[in-house]
Order: C-alpha cells, then structure tokens, then sequence
C-alpha cells in the first residue's frame, strides 16, 4: 500500500510500476519534468491564509492609525517599515522592503496593506497591475491589494488632493475604499454587489466616516469656489491683486515700516475627526505671520512670535495700528491694553513690549493714536472743555494738553517724537432758553409763568439798566489748527481761513517724510482735501513766533493791570480797552485812549482763545495751501511712507485707488464685489496691502490681498 500522496516523494512515486506500456512512463515522466520547471519559474501567488479585506496591515504613518481603524470595523496592524520588511524575510519572502512586507502580509490574510511615505520608501520598483494609481511625491499614502484581492497588487491613493488636514486614518480610508472589494461597499444597501454583503455591516462605522469627509470636501471646495469668484474672478483689475490666504484661513493683512507684510490668520480646523458628525470649526485665536519683503507667497510666510508668542486671542482682536506702521495697541487679557513698537532696524518683524496702558477713561475717547516712541495720544473731554492726554506705558496719569478755546478737536495726530497736531472747532455758546424771550418754537415766552412767587425781586432802576454797556458778541465760528511742542505747551495756529470757507471740524493726516509742518486737513463731507506746509522745520516755525509769545505776554500783563474787570476770555490783541498803553483809570464805557489797531496789524491769537494762553496765530501767506479732490471713503486714507502717493477705498467699498499727493488722476489696483479696507502701502511704495470682505456660502469671510502699482 502506498503512503498518502501529501507525504509522497518524487522517489517514491517513481518507484511504483506502472502496467501500462512504457510509453505512457515516458509521457508521464515528461509531465513531471514540466510540473517542476513551472513550480521553479512561477509567478507569486496567494499563500499562507485566505485574505481577509477586512485585515488592513499600515505600515509607518503616526501612532493610533491601526488603533483607529479597529475602532471603525477593520481588523489592523502597524509597525513600521523597516521591523516589517524584516519579518517578511524571515518568513522566507524572495525579495526586499515593500515585496517583503507584501509577502508578510499574504501570509497571515491581511487584504490590503497601507504604506505611509510611499515614494520615500521606494515602492515604485515592483510590478502591479495596470489599473493602479500613479504615486506621486504628494501621495502620503498608498494602498496595495494582497494575495487572493490583487496579485500582482493594485495600487491606490486618494482621488484628489483634500485642502483639509487629513488624519494618517482618514488619508488610509479615502485611499483604501478605491480598492474594488472596498469600493464595493459604497453602494446602497438594496444594490450591494454579492462580495459587499456580509463585509458591509461589519465596517459601516468606517463607511460612514468615509462619507462624511466626502462631504466635508464638498463643502470646503464649495467655501473655496465662492472666494474664487468673489475676489479674483469678480476681480476687473489685471493684473489681479495676490491673496494673502491659504485654502482653510481668514487673514487681515498690514503692512509694516519694516517692510514686512503681517497677517492675522484664523484657520479652520477638523472637529471630532473621528466622528461621523466630524465638521469645521473656526480657531478661537488668531495666528500672527509674516511676509517676507517683496514676497507675496503665503508658503513664503514665517511666524511673528516677537508679537505676543505669535497670537492673539479672537475674543481680544481689536488692535490699534500707528499711521508709520511702527507701533500697535493690542487688548491685554489682564486689562488694559498693550504698547508694541516695532525695530524697524532689526530683523524682520521685531517687535518690542513697551509697557501698559489703562484702557480710555470716562473722559477719554477712544484708545489713541501710538507712536514709534511707544507714546500715546488720545483726546478727551474735561468739564471746562476738550483736551488731550499723552500717556506713556507705566504711568497711572496722562499728561494733560490744554485746547485753549477750542470746543470740541478733531483726535491729535503725531508730527514728530515732539510734535503733534489736531483741529480746533470754535462755536459761540448757546444762550440757556431761561435767558431768551423765545420758547423753543419760536413764540414769546410769558415769563410771569417761570416767577417763584416765594422769591422776593429786587427792584431795578430802568435808568441804570439803559445806561449799562452791552457785552461784546462772542467771536464767530471757526476752525484753526493747533500744533503744539510738547516740551512747553506752546502753540501756533493755522487759521481756518486758509482751509476754505466751511468752518466745522475738519479731521487731519499727518504726511510722511516731512520735516516740517505738512498736513492734509479732510473736510468733514465734500471730496476735498486741504494740504496745509510750512517751508521751514517744525523747530523752525515754533522758534519763529517766540516774539509772538512775547508780545502774548506782555499784552496779559497789562491786560491784568489795566483792566482787572475786563470780561474773561476776551483777547487784548482784539480788545483795545485792554490793550498795552490804556490809561487804567480811564471810564470804561468812553472812549478809549489808545487807538485801535490799524486793519493790517498782525493778529496775535484767535480771538476766541482765553487770556494767558500762549497760542500764536500764523500769518497765512507763510504757508504753503493747496486743494486736493479726492472722490472716495476719506476714513480709509493712508499716505506712502515718502509723503508722495495717496491710496483710498472708493465706489462703496468696491475699489482700491492711489494717486500722487501733488494731484492727478487716481489709478484702480482692484475692483470687486467685495468690500475693501484698511488699505496701507508697504514700506517701499510698490505696492499697497489691504483687506477684503465677502459673503462665502453661509457666512462672512475676509482675505487680506496684495496689489502692486503698475
């Protein structure tokens, strides 16, 4: 009897005797010789266990794919590339790396196995079936199908490249579920393919993942069809300005005095990745970056982490940037706020903490207007009337700068580390309705109607009531411009006169570059702008209206002397009887001594500034007045860092326009549907940064965007 044909050998079975004819020996020797040579020449195939799709062996990649996958249906392993090309060799696998990590994972039935890095472990080199993917260097993943489901194996990655930030599992599962036993599994559960029936239950909780972040996709390239169309194909401008965002980012972009360009970037991220109500969620802080100068790249960008470790909390976003770009107010979470100022001389995007500030008080405006010293201005209301405060970071108090006469003042402006500048608004006061005949409508008031009858009236002789002297009329509105040298308080005024005719409040730009007086006062509501320079420097001018100050002086003095009961406020430059040289003791309601003075005499302060106050009025002819019209949203006004080029936003909000300071035709460097602001140049001048916002598909976006001048 002959063993079992399992446990026979080539010996034995040749040692049997055959009672056919010997030719048959022949032709059956010949079988066996083919069946041998075949054994030694065939292809790879299946061995060891059936292959399972459920079984997924991941190879490399983060910690907790595996772990991950065997939460979502799938029966996974993971080790990395190296430890499993090793044991495949071990289990006796011909070749090398990924052939040897394939003959491991046929072996013990895993159905697929995903490679992390793909092309940099050299997977490229084996043969696999023509319908397979092609890797690229932007694959991180690839899946190969194993023994019985692929041999050669079919190679996989996902689709299309996701602009989210996939985890290592979801990146398996997209990859995966391109494989046809896999992909089977997708259908509705009435149209299943055969193979699909039993394996669909079993990973459903995977499938659902994968469907969710199908969708999610969907959604992303929708947000991002939307920014497209909205700000640069409903861009008209060639050529189009740049955006300064990635794919998930909403950014607000400056421009610095360093020349860098910084942006505010609040991104999305993936919430509850694993779950199948996985969705986007903004950031709740915002991310500080820069731009290299004269880049435009966001791959070229670097983080500013001089500036608060590189972010700002979005629950205290608000910030407060300087006009030169070189220093910032930013909320501090303790209170108060923050003083940064920038090193312009340093590496790029340097920032340095100068100390706090209280945030504004009750009688303060607004949080000011810092300077490159790490000073801040900001107007106030007093009881007796406007002012304006110098803060400087660690001080519990301002410094206190007096607007002599002023009734209200536009918000100061810096001219240099001494200088500043505001608008001063004079109105005559208001009579109290108390002392008018007029009730509010215009008809005499019956004032036996308003007497207290328990109060006793003193008799008045009508006599001595006719005979008394009638006040002077307070001096008319008017506008002047106040720049004072912070070292003494002293100042000198720019007549109104010099601004045109309307004499409201007029808000001020100080021009870049200048080393003296240079101004553009905007009017409160035409397109007109008024640039207001002196020839000399700003010590210049102060030093040039000493003799002014002097002749302030001596005027108040004898002011003071001549008539103590002279009415309060009014100027002795305007009131002869309390001019220098009245006689003291002349009757006040006759004629005065001293005459007049001639029309052409120089006036020495405006007429409504109180006595005592060291304002000195500027002749008009010694500066140099010229009108601008410019046509757009004057709030949004920013100079060039030289002092020569104006940018703007105009046609309600739709464009962005420069124009030279000396005048001439605005030039468009965009022109959208979106809504634009905060324009700034970049420190050299070509170009100029801003933001614009637009309606995505269910919610407000904003990009910052770069366009250079033609």
């Amino acid at each position: 009897m002959l063993p079992p044909m399992s446990d026979a050998s080539l010996t034995n079975i040749q040692m049997v005797r055959p009672k056919g004819p010997k030719v048959f020996l022949a032709v059956l020797g010949l079988g066996v010789i083919g069946a041998g040579a075949w054994w030694l020449t065939r292809p790879a195939g299946p061995v060891g266990e059936p292959e399972d799709p459920r079984k997924l062996l991941v190879v490399g990649g983060e910690d907790g794919v595996a772990s991950t996958l065997g939460e979502l249906g799938f029966v996974a392993e993971q080790g990395s590339f190296e430890e499993l090309a090793a044991a495949g060799t071990k289990d006796g696998a011909s070749g090398e790396g990924i052939e040897a990590i394939l003959h491991y994972a046929d072996v013990r039935g895993f159905g697929y196995v995903a490679v992390a890095d793909p092309i940099g472990h050299g997977v490229s080199g084996i043969t696999i079936t023509g319908d397979s993917a092609d890797v690229t260097e932007q694959d991180q993943w690839a899946v190969f199908s194993v023994g019985d489901l692929g041999m050669p194996p079919k190679v996989t990655v996902q689709p299309k490249d996701s602009e989210l930030e996939l985890p290592g599992y979801v990146q398996v599962l997209r990859a995966a579920f391109v494989q046809d036993r896999l992909a089977n599994t997708l259908f509705a559960e009435n149209q299943l393919p055969m193979d699909a029936v039993e394996l669909q239950p079993k990973i459903t909780a995977a499938i659902e993942l994968f469907g969710a972040y199908q969708n999610l996709d969907r959604r992303v390239t929708k947000d991002l069809r939307a920014r497209e169309e909205a700000v640069v194909e409903g861009e008209t401008i060639e050529p189009k300005p740049v955006v300064l965002a990635k794919a998930l980012e909403m950014t607000e972009s400056l421009a610095l005095a360093d020349g860098t360009v910084l942006s505010l970037v609040q991104s999305w991220h993936l919430d509850d990745p694993w779950d199948p109500e996985v969705s986007l969620e903004a950031d709740t802080e915002l991310e500080l970056w820069f731009q290299p100068a004269a880049s435009s790249e966001p791959s070229d960008r670097e983080r500013c982490s001089s500036l608060r470790g590189g972010v700002l909390p979005l629950s205290g976003d608000q910030r407060a940037l300087s006009p030169r770009a070189d220093a910032m107010l930013i909320e501090s979470s303790s209170g108060g706020l923050e003083v940064w100022t920038l090193d312009v001389a340093a590496a790029a995007c340097q920032w340095q903490r100068k100390g706090k500030l209280p945030s504004p008080r009750a009688d303060e405006l607004s949080w000011g207007v810092p300077d490159g010293s790490g000073r801040v201005l900001r107007g106030a209301i007093h009881e007796d009337g406007p002012a304006i405060h110098l803060w400087e970071p660690g001080r519990e108090q301002p410094q206190v700068i007096a607007a002599p006469g002023c009734s209200e003042t536009s918000a100061p402006v810096w001219l240099d580390a001494e200088h500043l500048a505001f608008a001063c608004h004079w109105q005559p006061p208001v009579l109290d309705e108390l002392d008018s005949p007029y009730d509010d409508y215009g008809g005499y008031d019956d004032y036996e109607d308003e007497v207290d009858e328990d109060v006793e009236v003193e008799d008045v002789d009508p006599a001595a009531v006719e005979d008394e002297p009638a006040p002077p009329p307070p001096p008319p509105e008017q506008v002047w411009i106040y720049v004072v040298r912070l070292g003494d308080q002293k100042t000198v005024a720019v007549p109104g006169t010099a601004l045109g005719e309307h004499v409201g409040g007029y808000s001020l730009r100080a021009v870049p570059g200048a080393k003296g007086l240079d101004l553009l006062a905007v009017h409160p509501w035409n397109d007109e702008l008024v640039r207001v320079r002196s020839t000399g420097d700003l010590g210049s001018l102060l030093a040039g209206a000493e003799a002014t100050f002097s002749a302030l002086a001596e005027a108040d003095a004898a002011a003071a002397i001549a008539v103590p009961s002279a009415t309060p406020g009014m100027d002795p430059a305007v009131d002869p009887a309390a001019a220098p040289g009245a006689d003291p003791g002349a009757d006040p309601s006759a004629s005065p001594v001293v005459a007049a003075p001639e029309p052409e005499a120089p006036l020495l302060r405006p007429a409504f500034v109180p006595v005592g106050s060291m304002v000195a009025a500027l002749a008009e002819d010694g500066l140099t007045i010229a009108t601008l019209t410019v046509t757009g949203d004057h709030d949004t006004l920013s100079l060039s860092a030289d002092g020569t080029q104006l940018v703007f936003v105009s046609d309600d909000g739709r464009s962005v326009m420069v124009m030279p300071l000396e005048g001439g035709s605005p030039t468009t460097l965009s022109d959208s549907d979106s809504r634009q602001e905060l324009p700034l140049f970049t420190a050299d001048g070509e170009a100029v940064v801003f933001t614009s916002r637009f309606h995505g598909n269910d919610r407000s976006e904003r990009v910052g965007r770069l366009a250079r001048l033609p």
